[in-house]
């Protein structure tokens, strides 16, 4: 009968080998401690899918019923589609996808571009491109903040966070991007005297092809001497009511809010 040996009494018969295999492996795992890679969120691919859509200033009500509900009954047709919810807020609404474990993202990806094509059709034209893209929770803001001040305005406020604020915090190592919400922001609208307008023979269509028109700033040239060259610019953008009759001036309001 033939004696079975067993790694056991190989490692017993043979301590300087053993020794000498068991000192390599804990030379090799302390030279590799410190090096193995960390990660509060490793990379896994979730079976969501985000779409978001902009409409400033909508109040959530027609939000819900002009976008979220045409979002959700055309991406419902999205294959291997497992469940959708949504959220619509002031001016924003997000709709999202999860679908069944092992779905190919990169197929579903494909199907909700072509029926949210089909949504886009059945939206107001002037809403802003919708964004489709794989959710990862990597990619929610880890900081939100609100701002407000006692001696600024709303509209210096907003000003102040994304024109100072923004570009010092992309400046922090691991921020990949900051964007600001709410607030309060100048805008310029147009109020029509509809009488003088049909007198003059004019349509709404007339007024707006003026204002795009007169409302750019155009290059004009060089201007050049024996010292120096300048390059010339007519500035037409409209900055103030001055420049247009019958205009004035309408903040929407909101809260403002920061995330990165």
């Amino acid at each position: 009968m033939t004696e079975r040996i067993t790694l056991s009494d190989r490692s017993i018969r043979r301590p300087i080998g053993t020794l000498a295999i068991a000192s390599v492996v804990f030379v090799l795992g302390l030279f590799f401690l410190d090096r193995l890679p960390v990660d509060l969120l490793p990379t896994v691919e979730y079976p969501n899918i985000r779409v978001t859509v902009n409409y400033p200033g909508v109040a959530p009500e027609v939000m819900e019923e002009q976008i979220t509900r045409v979002l959700e009954r055309n991406l419902a047709a999205t294959e291997n589609l497992a469940d959708i919810d949504s959220r619509a807020s002031q001016g924003r609404t997000n709709v999202n996808l999860r679908f069944e474990l092992g779905t190919n993202l990169d197929l579903a990806l494909q199907d909700a571009a072509r029926n949210l094509e089909l949504a886009r059709t059945q939206m107001p034209s002037d809403i802003e491109p919708p964004r489709l893209y794989k959710f990862d929770p990597a990619q929610d803001p880890i900081w939100q903040a609100g701002f407000s001040s006692s001696t600024r305005s709303e509209v210096e406020v907003r000003d102040w966070v994304e024109n100072e604020l923004a570009p010092h915090l992309l400046t922090v190592p691991g921020i990949s991007g900051v964007e600001a919400a709410g607030g309060m922001e100048r805008e310029i609208e147009v109020i029509i005297d509809q009488e003088r307008m049909l007198s003059y023979g004019l349509s709404m269509g007339h007024i707006g092809h003026a204002l795009a028109e007169e409302n750019l700033d155009i290059a004009a040239g060089w201007v050049t001497s024996d010292s120096y060259d300048v390059m010339a610019r007519i500035d037409g953008l409209f900055q103030s009511v001055v420049q247009i009759q019958d205009v004035m001036i309408a903040i929407p309001d909101a809260p403002i809010a920061m995330c990165v």
